[in-house]
């Protein structure tokens, strides 16, 4: 763990600064992550040590994807006959308390919960005002391709992902890479989605299709694919007990 942290990580991180490595979305920087034998629990510092914002930002919309699927998967663990109807009611319900602008009762809660999952699981606590920091549009994104969600044709999430708009008219207080970024006024209608004021920004009749994600990896990391070796000849001279994990 020491050497991930202080080697690996910092291996990566540099690579990332120089824009050796240029992640365009969530997936492609977990991918990138785990080809280096880094697990998507680092992303917390990614999202902390890494030197441009987009790079950060990517980092933190990855863990709220990952963090709003365990919500409404321990959700739906909750139906005792799930059907697509009562499945679409769960969804909508968690994209709209993570999605609304107005402060509710129930979006309060489940923006606590998200903090508290958060943290415990990438060590990193959002901030309470994230959501006016984020690209709100790239995060519908990966929160759809993060729980196998398609959206109603003409608010298809996975459409255009390259299009990222800010929510509000003011940069991230984060940001220091120098760059100007592209901002949307309050109240602009988003792909079809209006983020600025109602309390239910989705409808379950938006979403059409669900289907479990489950994603294939072929170990491509150097270090693993010699211990494999090694332990492949141990086993075929019979001399597997002297093999240690």
């Amino acid at each position: 763990a020491t050497y991930v942290r202080e080697v690996v990580l910092r291996q990566f991180l540099e690579a990332l600064d120089s824009m050796e490595i240029t992640p365009a979305t969530g997936f492609e920087l977990v991918t990138l992550m785990h080809a280096q034998g880094l697990n998507a629990r680092h992303l917390g510092h990614i999202a902390t040590l890494a030197h441009y914002n987009h790079i950060r930002e990517l980092a933190v919309r990855e863990m709220l994807a990952r963090t709003v699927k365990r919500l409404v998967l321990d959700g739906l663990s909750f139906l005792e006959r799930p059907t697509l109807e009562s499945s679409r009611v769960i969804i909508a319900h968690y994209f709209n308390q993570v999605f609304t602008s107005q402060a509710t009762e129930d979006s309060a809660i489940v923006w606590k919960y998200i903090r508290d999952i958060s943290e415990k699981k990438f060590n990193f606590a959002p901030s309470p005002d994230v959501r006016a920091k984020l690209h709100l549009l790239p995060l519908l994104h990966q929160m759809c391709a993060a729980l196998g969600v398609t959206l109603r044709q003409g608010k298809n999430a996975t459409s255009h992902p390259g299009n990222d708009h800010r929510n509000n008219s003011e940069k991230s207080a984060d940001d220091n890479d120098g760059d100007s970024d592209e901002t949307a006024h309050d109240g602009d209608d988003l792909r079809g989605f209006d983020f600025s004021g109602k309390a239910d920004v989705f409808s379950e009749d938006d979403f059409v299709g669900l289907e479990p994600r489950v994603h294939d990896f072929t170990a491509s990391i150097p270090f693993i694919e010699r211990l494999l070796v090694e332990a492949r000849h141990l086993h075929v001279a019979g001399a597997g007990r002297v093999w240690h994990v």
